[in-house]
């Protein structure tokens, strides 16, 4: 069940992105924690779900920790204000 079905304009769906599949591809592989059959599968869920962003209320882009992480802090304030 979708949450923003259940709880509509109560709630704020926020889709975090990679800034694209190639620089999680990347990410994903310097960290060495994935099998080359398992990156390519989750880098397949990941492609499928992007097509999902525009279901959600905003998206953030996470090609920096700390920035993505404000952006996110101040959207949900922006929410509740």
């Amino acid at each position: 069940t979708n949450v923003k079905h259940i709880y509509g304009n109560r709630c704020l769906a926020v889709f975090i992105s990679p800034p694209s599949i190639n620089v999680l591809k990347d990410r994903l592989s310097q960290r060495g924690t994935e099998s080359p059959e398992s990156l390519e599968i989750r880098l397949e869920r990941v492609a499928y779900e992007m097509t999902f962003k525009d279901r959600f209320d905003t998206f953030v882009i996470n090609d920096d920790l700390e920035t993505a992480y404000h952006e996110i802090h101040d959207k949900v304030r922006q929410f509740f204000d």
